[in-house]
């Protein structure tokens, strides 16, 4: 399973989503979690520690505003090398995106 998370506050941009549906079309096992406050460490916590908790394999942040191509999911998939966001402070665990354990 593979999850695209954001944390948001409270909204997305059209072009957000309107990139995310084209995504979802072309990958129908995606999982599309929002998670929605003030603290974005913690949001991104709570996006990691549910991926885990799920089985998920893959873990994609996304920001609301942001807008992507049709097949980043597929360029990222396919890339030779394992990517890895940042470390968070707050609980110094990484944000996973290959859903491997840490």
């Amino acid at each position: 399973m593979i999850i695209i998370a954001t944390p948001t506050r409270d909204t997305v941009t059209a072009g957000f989503a309107a990139d995310l549906a084209r995504l979802s079309r072309r990958h129908p096992d995606l999982k599309f979690l929002a998670a929605l406050g003030i603290y974005i460490a913690n949001l991104r916590n709570y996006c990691v520690n549910f991926a885990q908790q799920v089985g998920a394999s893959h873990l994609l942040f996304v920001d609301s505003d942001m807008r992507f191509p049709e097949d980043a999911l597929d360029r990222l998939l396919a890339a030779p090398r394992v990517h890895r966001g940042r470390e968070c402070r707050a609980t110094n665990r990484a944000a996973v995106v290959d859903g491997s354990p840490r």
